[in-house]
């Protein structure tokens, strides 16, 4: 299954899965996020999904812009940020290529439970890198499902080869802070938001100032 077809697909039904299931970790990321926002940043956040975070961290930041695959996600994302008058937002149906998102001069990079749905991780993490500045930060949040005990969990790898699915990676905690390593970022934080599987936020700063 195509990946924006999915996400259209499972749009409505979100935000009241995410809180029946992460509900203390999607308190974690925001208040953990909050942390290394600054007022003058200018904030890429990256698979914006329906805003969940993107709402909460932008009363804090200069701007933000919010890209996503999909439609359906990213119009329930607009809606809470209508009803919540916030007008630092700008959200984009795009991805990186798209001129209106690369030519953006970002102090933080943002990509919240999105990383295990990515095919061509390590160069996904080099353009964030570049993108950055000396300094600059990138906060995310991921999924770590080769360390998870549910036979549901690692079952998701086989739906996805079946194609019932969209890419999905098996990461681990190890595999992911390496992957980011790679890229040429140096860890700032490590922190697991989750039991099972593991909710790694990773809090990474490209060297330099």
């Amino acid at each position: 299954m195509k990946a924006r077809d999915f996400w259209n697909k499972v749009a409505k039904d979100y935000d009241a899965s995410m809180r029946a299931r992460y509900a203390r970790a999607y308190e974690r990321t925001i208040a953990i996020t909050k942390e290394y926002v600054k007022k003058e940043d200018r904030v890429l956040d990256y698979a914006c999904g329906t805003g969940i975070v993107t709402n909460e961290i932008a009363p804090l930041v200069q701007s933000v812009m919010a890209i996503d695959i999909s439609e359906e996600m990213v119009a329930l994302a607009r809606k809470k940020t209508a009803d919540r008058r916030l007008e630092n937002i700008t959200y984009l149906v795009t991805g990186l290529n798209d001129p209106r998102v690369a030519g953006g001069r970002y102090t933080t990079i943002t990509a919240f439970n999105v990383m295990y749905f990515i095919e061509d991780l390590d160069g996904l993490l080099k353009t964030f890198h570049e993108m950055l500045p000396a300094g600059g930060f990138f906060l995310s949040v991921t999924d770590c499902p080769g360390e998870s005990r549910s036979l549901k969990i690692r079952g998701m790898a086989i739906l996805s080869k079946l194609g019932l699915l969209p890419y999905f990676r098996s990461l681990t905690t190890a595999q992911l802070t390496g992957k980011i390593e790679k890229a040429g970022f140096d860890l700032v934080r490590v922190e697991n938001l989750h039991p099972d599987p593991p909710n790694v936020y990773v809090a990474a700063r490209k060297p330099g100032n």
